[in-house]
C-alpha cells in the first residue's frame, strides 16, 4: 500500500466520492452512518481485508476526507509504524508531538505538516489517520489534483 500524506493511498485520493471509491475498491465490508448534534454526519466505510476505514463527511458533500490505517503492514515514509512504541514513533517522526494524553484511554500524537494523527494505547501505536489538508488559514480544503 503506497500511503501519500495530504493525497491518499494507492489510487485513492482525498475528495473522491463514495461512488468513485466503490468503483476502485469494491463494496466495503461494513458501513456506518454517524449523525452529529449539529446536523452533520459522516459515512464510515471499513475494508477489513485492507485494514482501513474511509470517512465521507456531509460537510464536504460526502467526499473522502479521512483515512485510518490499522494494518501493521501500512508503511508511512517506508516505515511500518503500527505496533511500534511511542519512543519509536517519535524517533522515526521527530515532528510529531503529543496533542492529547487521555490517560488509560490512550494518547493522540499529531504530525501537523502532513495532517496525520497517531493513536497510541498502552504505549503502542494502534492506528494512524490521514486528514485532508486545508489552506494556511484553515478555511479552504486543498483537494489533491
Amino acid at each position: 500500500m503506497n500511503i501519500k500524506p495530504l493525497v491518499g493511498f494507492d489510487n485513492i485520493k482525498f475528495g473522491f466520492t463514495r461512488e468513485k471509491v466503490k468503483e476502485i475498491l469494491g463494496k466495503a465490508s461494513t458501513t456506518e452512518k454517524v449523525d452529529f448534534p449539529d446536523g452533520s454526519s459522516t459515512d464510515s466505510w471499513i475494508y477489513e481485508k485492507l485494514n482501513i476505514e474511509l470517512n465521507f463527511d456531509s460537510d464536504e458533500k460526502f467526499r473522502l476526507s479521512r483515512i485510518t490505517f490499522h494494518s501493521k503492514n501500512a508503511e508511512l515514509d517506508g516505515i511500518c509504524i503500527i505496533g511500534k512504541n511511542e519512543e519509536e514513533l517519535v524517533k522515526h517522526f521527530p515532528q510529531v508531538y503529543l496533542d492529547e494524553d487521555l490517560g488509560e484511554s490512550g494518547n493522540n500524537y499529531e504530525y501537523l505538516e502532513k495532517e496525520i494523527s497517531f493513536w497510541v494505547m498502552d504505549g503502542v501505536v494502534k492506528n494512524f489517520t490521514l486528514f485532508v489538508p486545508f489552506d494556511e488559514a484553515g478555511n479552504t480544503i486543498l483537494w489533491p489534483k
